[in-house]
């Protein structure tokens, strides 16, 4: 389960990005960038929890595939 850990703010105004990190349940984190103070600070609680959800989604790790860990060190 992942929790909020804080948001931070990256930039200059007028141009500041606005990062959730969260943290899962073995403390690593995860910096996600939400979009500009602009848009993100329009957002209801719901609206801004629906952000990071899928904002996690589409950025989580790449994991290496069952083949591709049969490959490694393999010739070809």
């Amino acid at each position: 389960m992942m929790k909020i850990k804080e948001f931070r703010f990256t930039g200059k105004f007028p141009n500041f990005e606005v990062h959730s990190i969260l943290v899962d349940n073995d403390n690593k984190d995860y910096d996600l960038e939400l979009g500009n103070l602009e848009y993100v600070g329009t957002l209801d609680e719901k609206q801004l929890k629906e952000l990071i959800h899928e904002t996690f989604k589409a950025h989580q790790e790449p994991k290496l595939t069952e083949a591709m860990h049969q490959l490694i060190g393999k010739s070809l």
